[in-house]
């Protein structure tokens, strides 16, 4: 753990931390523009709404897929 806490403070909140040997993206990585327009409409349209109930909305009325 320490070192993990060393590479933060070398590096700052972006030093891609986790394990070092693995060099590529998570093919399960979503895109930022599909995060931020996730939380944008969690937040302004489906607040009610809990995840399970959410997700379904996401994938019926918005067409937005999460693998």
């Amino acid at each position: 753990m320490w070192r993990w806490v060393r590479r933060y403070e070398e590096h700052g909140y972006d030093w891609r931390g986790g394990d070092r040997r693995v060099r590529r993206s998570s093919p399960k990585r979503v895109p930022w523009a599909t995060v931020e327009q996730v939380l944008g409409l969690y937040r302004d349209k489906y607040k009610v709404f809990n995840m399970i109930h959410f997700v379904e909305k996401l994938q019926r009325e918005e067409g937005i897929e999460l693998n």
